[in-house]
């Protein structure tokens, strides 16, 4: 059979032009977004040399602009070196021996931020904390406002007004917000995971439906038994279960309300009264009075008690600061003012009438002794809060919750939904999953438990914030980032369109998932965003070249019209030569079938 046939020009070139469609499609691909290839000016970011996710996230930040045209560099330094860069005043540049960005790691425990040092005028100079020369009258009377107020309605207040400048002047620039994966059973409710990661592990409004027992595991061995000398951080989720205080964070906005108090009152932040709920009782039935809360002060403020706070609530307290005024009332007179004076009062009370006759300096071993004890445990270590100890297992790790019948009692809460709650210790991954494989309704985290194997059983993974942010400091006296001197728009106002074109340019998303994996949220705005009073609802500073772009042209820089280029994953003589050779092996092929 011979096949006649002739192949066209035009034949060739659509093959050559489906070639050219197609093989985008079958190639690895990626997208360059960039605005051209000059420079409008250069910067250095600035970080500890322990820190490799400080690097990473410069690195990332330092991709991005360069596609606007803003060549960022980066340097490590040690602490003393870094140290020697903030202790000058005026703070030059970096390349005179200070700083541009700073990138570092700021904590917040709730509404406790000592902003007034880090951002009040007064503070900038040779021995002030001020490293960011941040200079601005408003701030500095919200600041002051914030400092002298004492209640949670005027943290927020002034708060909002301190993020609404903050927002607006941007002198730190949000990266990331530091966060722990906690896996839980997806019908679980009512629980809140900011007050558990944060010091407030309540469980009593907790619920899973048609469960009576709730099994929880952590990674620290169970060690303290006594709370006041507690320094094991997992050792505060079951006990904050047995003791509570007069006050306790409320849940969803943080702030303090009523606990084993119903009401308090103050007119200056100084002399504070506490009513007792008159329904409040113990946990084996004995009323709680004005007795036990002064005993209880007693215990911390006796240096022979060693509490772990002894030193932070004599500062403010001493025997005589605390009055029983009757059976449901006491005052207190504290010795000097401080705006988080509220912190004082939610110290967990202990039973008068179980405690009194224990020498202060024995406590600590007498609650040893009676956990380790089978019978006296559920007779000696309880409190006034949902749950008593039943049992505490010292071979196998397991700390074992009993409901206490008359916490439903209390005025503002209801009958704890579980009868029961086991606390679980693993050790390692593999431990924590063949918990999960065995009915664990929470896995609180550490360092390196992160991930799950495929096969066990899922649970809901849900990102906790710790109070850990990341942000980018910015020396506000430098000529671009700061006063805006050598901006082509010369002045502040060009600086602030400059620090925002940063925050814009940030790749929070990719920050996240390669250098913190499940350890972190994108953090859009410049506080933590578990203070009380945080504002969520300001414009985010989310991941936009283009809005940076924008801002770069506010400052008056020239900065082109963002192009994006796509790359097939060959380089192009590569590409030419594919081409080239389809191309001429068609043509031979045409001039065969003519013959």
């Amino acid at each position: 059979m011979v096949i006649k046939g002739t192949i066209s020009r035009k034949v060739i070139i659509q093959i050559l032009f489906l070639f050219l469609f197609i093989l985008p499609l079958i190639l690895p691909t990626s997208v360059v977004i960039t605005s051209g290839n000059q420079t409008l000016f250069s910067i250095t970011f600035l970080f500890g040399y322990l820190y490799d996710d400080e690097n990473l996230a410069s690195s990332y930040t330092a991709q991005e602009l360069a596609k606007l045209g803003i060549n960022a560099d980066f340097h490590v330094e040690s602490h003393m070196e870094l140290y020697t860069r903030y202790n000058q005043s005026p703070i030059p540049t970096f390349a005179e021996g200070g700083y541009d960005i700073h990138t570092g790691i700021s904590l917040v425990d709730w509404g406790e931020l000592d902003l007034i040092s880090r951002l009040h005028s007064n503070e900038i100079g040779l021995y002030g904390w001020n490293g960011l020369q941040y200079n601005n009258s408003e701030m500095d009377l919200m600041l002051e406002n914030h400092n002298q107020s004492y209640t949670d309605e005027d943290h927020i207040y002034y708060l909002n007004k301190i993020q609404n400048i903050l927002h607006e002047d941007l002198p730190l620039i949000p990266v990331i917000y530091r966060a722990k994966p906690h896996y839980h059973n997806e019908s679980l409710g009512g629980w809140d995971g900011v007050l558990w990661e944060n010091g407030c592990p309540y469980l009593e409004e907790s619920f899973i439906p048609g469960k009576t027992e709730f099994h929880i595991a952590t990674s620290y061995n169970y060690r303290d038994l006594f709370f006041y000398r507690i320094d094991n951080y997992p050792d505060v989720y079951w006990m904050n279960q047995i003791y509570r205080g007069l006050i306790k964070r409320q849940a969803d906005n943080y702030t303090w309300g009523p606990s084993l108090a119903t009401s308090y009152e103050s007119n200056n932040g100084i002399n504070w009264t506490f009513h007792l709920d008159q329904n409040a009782s113990w946990a084996d039935g004995q009323p709680l009075t004005a007795d036990d809360v002064v005993f209880s002060y007693q215990i911390v403020l006796n240096s022979s008690t060693d509490a772990h706070r002894y030193y932070y609530y004599s500062d403010f307290l001493n025997n005589e600061s605390i009055i029983k005024v009757d059976n449901n009332t006491v005052q207190f007179n504290v010795k000097k003012f401080d705006k988080y004076v509220m912190s004082l009062f939610d110290l967990a009370l202990y039973p008068k009438h179980i405690w009194e006759s224990v020498p202060f300096e024995n406590m600590d071993q007498q609650a040893t002794d009676w956990a380790y004890n089978d019978v006296l445990d559920s007779q000696k270590i309880f409190g006034a809060g949902p749950y008593y100890l039943e049992d505490y297992d010292e071979i196998n790790k397991i700390i074992h919750l009993k409901k206490n019948n008359y916490y439903q009692n209390l005025t503002f809460f209801d009958e704890p939904y579980f009868d029961d709650i086991y606390f679980h210790y693993y050790y390692g991954t593999a431990t924590a999953e063949e918990m999960i494989s065995d009915g664990m309704d929470l896995i609180c985290p550490d360092f390196t438990f992160m991930h799950l194997s495929p096969d066990v059983p899922e649970l809901t993974k849900s990102l906790i914030s710790d109070g850990y942010m990341m942000h980018m400091s910015v020396n506000q006296l430098h000529p671009i980032l700061g006063t805006g001197e050598l901006c082509p728009i010369a002045g502040a106002e060009s600086a602030k369109h400059v620090r925002k074109a940063i925050a814009h340019a940030i790749p929070r998303d990719i920050i996240v998932s390669h250098c913190y994996e499940t350890r972190a949220k994108p953090a859009e705005l410049p506080l933590q965003d578990i203070l009380v009073g945080y504002n969520n609802s300001l414009p985010h500073y989310d991941y936009s070249l283009e809005k940076a772009r924008e801002h770069l042209i506010a400052a008056g820089y020239d900065v082109p019209e963002l192009s994006t280029t796509v790359s097939i994953g060959l380089a192009f003589n590569e590409i030419v030569s594919i081409i080239a050779f389809i191309g001429g092996s068609l043509i031979l092929l045409r001039k065969r079938i003519k013959k």
